[in-house]
């Protein structure tokens, strides 16, 4: 985080913040309706979208796909300002076709500058989005989690984080 940021970090808003915006039930389940959710699945899409930081974890085959995606419809995908990230291209292709949707790096989403090794996006310039999902977040290092979060404006912000178990 950069020190001219003094905001209070998502995390450690109280859950009736204004700051915090909050996912009607309705348009959650009328979005999520074009795919099958187990009652479980629908459970974690739910907290997902109504909670400001979501982990997804599971080993191989068990939803974390299909409820990244639910989650991505849910918050009203690209036209409801949803970013979705990986820290790879081969991982952002991938989450791409998972979401049926673009999905970039998070270099690329942050706009990194290699003239001045930084990014264009931060906490002065935050990115236009209200909800993030990230894939393959083990690969992240600290500091590009830090830039990015960073980058993320927190007022309206969402992130579900997706890794294998």
């Amino acid at each position: 985080m950069s020190a001219s940021n003094d905001a209070i970090p998502p995390w450690e808003m109280a859950e009736d913040d204004p700051r915090l915006v909050p996912v009607p039930p309705a348009a959650l389940i009328a979005s999520a309706g074009a795919i099958k959710l187990s009652d479980e699945q629908e459970a974690a899409v739910k907290l997902c979208t109504s909670a400001p930081v979501s982990i997804l974890a599971g080993g191989p085959g068990t939803g974390k796909s299909t409820i990244s995606r639910a989650i991505f419809e849910a918050l009203g995908g690209y036209q409801g300002g949803v970013i979705a990230a990986s820290p790879t291209g081969k991982a952002a292709k991938r989450l791409a076709t998972c979401l049926g949707a673009e999905a970039k790096t998070i270099h690329r989403a942050l706009g990194y500058d290699p003239s001045t090794g930084g990014f264009i996006h931060h906490g002065g310039n935050p990115l236009s989005c209200r909800a993030g999902v990230l894939d393959e977040v083990s690969m992240v290092d600290c500091s590009l989690m830090a830039s990015l979060i960073d980058a993320m404006p927190p007022r309206e912000l969402r992130r579900a984080i997706k890794r294998d178990a």
